[in-house]
């Protein structure tokens, strides 16, 4: 590995690392789930925390896990299953955001996205949903047909073929309970990166990490720079969320509202706040609410988060950045 590789993490396309200092942390990397871990700290003692804890919440919410705590409660219907307080946690926030963005982010449309998925790997005609299946798997959606009893430590599905699927969302939360808990081990510096949800802690032997927007379509090219500390930082979309299908190019991501396969001229949302849990739940659905839907959501929402939107403009991408 070298220096220059340490310096300069890409994860989608946002590249985040340090300045090129010769003092920069060496990465340790980890595979869980099939994603990709890379933690990099000046204390030897982050990388194995980050990883047990990751690996720990990695049980409660792989949804390819028969085992896992998620799987368990997709399975139940109008039976209160026993869950963890993550668990709650993270079906409060999904509440929570599906609310701020008009039903843009979705977790009980795990049905809906399994159905897209089976076509978006296949390419198979057949495989592409009617507009019957779509308008079925739509009635299978709703964040409040999930009852949460705080004081029991239960949720309940109660819509019949209602499938959980977090997303992003989970591991940006894995993430922040990673920092936690480097944070009580008395560990103030360090970068995490699972999945392209990166946390950047403290300074990198005094300097600040720093990100670079990338211009997909010119390599090498940043569009925009910026400096990070004890922030979360994520992007949703980027040039590895299209495909081409009989000549036309297709979004991976589902359009909740809709139940169609994006398409718009939104390239990347690229966020960074306080933390990975508020980053990751926000990305894609700017991604799929575009421009004006994010200045609207901006003008009933004042925020602290930066917000990277890149765009394609007639081939060419455009950036705007709201602070």
């Amino acid at each position: 590995m070298t220096k220059k590789a340490v310096c300069f993490i890409v994860a989608l396309v946002i590249a985040a690392g340090c300045k090129g200092h010769k003092t920069d942390p060496e990465r340790t990397s980890f595979t869980v789930s099939g994603t990709y871990l890379t933690v990099a700290s000046p204390d030897a003692r982050a990388a194995q925390i980050v990883f047990n804890e990751i690996s720990r919440l990695d049980k409660l919410f792989d949804p390819y896990s028969a085992d896992s705590e998620l799987s368990r409660l997709n399975r139940a219907f109008n039976v209160p299953v026993k869950v963890s307080p993550e668990m709650i946690a993270l079906l409060n926030f999904s509440a929570q955001i599906n609310f701020m963005t008009g039903g843009a982010f979705d977790a009980t449309s795990g049905a809906l996205s399994e159905q897209w998925e089976k076509f978006t790997k296949s390419k198979d005609p057949a495989r592409i949903p009617s507009p019957a299946e779509i308008a079925a798997l739509k009635k299978k959606c709703g964040i409040d047909y999930i009852v949460i009893d705080k004081n029991a430590s239960t949720a309940k599905i109660v819509k019949e073929g209602l499938k959980i699927n977090f997303g992003g969302i989970a591991r940006g939360y894995m993430v922040d309970k990673a920092a936690e808990k480097l944070r009580t081990a008395g560990i103030n510096n360090a970068f995490i990166d699972y999945g392209g949800n990166i946390f950047c802690m403290g300074k990198n032997h005094g300097h600040l990490w720093s990100t670079g927007i990338k211009n997909p379509r010119a390599l090498g090219a940043i569009l925009s720079q910026e400096e990070i500390q004890d922030e979360g930082v994520v992007t949703a979309g980027g040039p590895e969320q299209f495909f081409t299908f009989t000549g036309k190019k297709y979004s991976r991501i589902v359009d909740h509202k809709t139940g169609l396969l994006l398409n718009n001229n939104v390239i990347s949302v690229t966020i960074i706040t306080k933390n990975c849990l508020t980053a990751a739940g926000f990305a894609e659905p700017f991604v799929i609410m575009g421009e004006l839907g994010i200045k609207a959501f901006l003008a009933q929402n004042p925020s602290t988060m930066r917000i990277f939107l890149l765009m394609d403009e007639n081939g060419k991408p455009r950036m705007s950045i709201f602070r």
